[in-house]
């Protein structure tokens, strides 16, 4: 679980830093270890949303 949250707040820095980097104004922003958990757990609800829909097709098919 840990190696996965290391994972996830890495992936999360990078897109915060991408998307600063793209718009031009890198170095008026702070990226605070808040920003990075709230992009973090972003990502995680939309793997679990990914998932739900993904187990509800299942779902679907089996009951045809």
């Amino acid at each position: 679980m840990f190696e996965n949250m290391k994972e996830q707040t890495f992936t999360a820095q990078h897109t915060v830093h991408d998307h600063i980097q793209s718009i031009g104004v890198f170095g008026l922003v702070v990226v605070s270890r808040e920003l990075l958990a709230a992009i973090a757990e972003k990502q995680c609800y939309f793997a679990y949303c990914e998932e739900q829909k993904k187990e509800q097709l299942t779902a679907n098919i089996s009951k045809k």
